[in-house]
């Protein structure tokens, strides 16, 4: 069985960069285990005041959030993820880069 020796040269006593990666992807799960709050394509319609037709083609161009299907006929956006593209939006042409 090989020891980890914490004394080689070229390594930190802190947490790896793995480790602290780790525990902030672990950190956004929480966040995003609150309960979702959909929206029909109507609602992201009035949302974005795109077309239902320009939000379904920016879907199939991978530019706009994807609707997940909550039955066999029935999908809807999640909110915080049209919020975030709503901001994306704002940012790019705030400061010129993607957020």
């Amino acid at each position: 069985m090989r020891l980890k020796n914490s004394n080689r040269p070229g390594r930190s006593s802190g947490p790896s960069k793995t480790h602290i990666a780790i525990e902030e992807i672990k950190a956004r799960l929480e966040d995003k285990r609150q309960p979702a709050v959909f929206l029909s394509a109507r609602d992201v319609v009035r949302r974005t005041t795109l077309s239902r037709a320009q939000i379904y083609r920016m879907v199939s161009q991978g530019t706009f959030p994807n609707p997940v299907a909550v039955s066999p006929g029935r999908r809807v956006w999640v909110d915080a993820e049209v919020s975030e593209w709503m901001k994306k939006i704002v940012d790019e042409r705030t400061y010129g880069w993607p957020s």
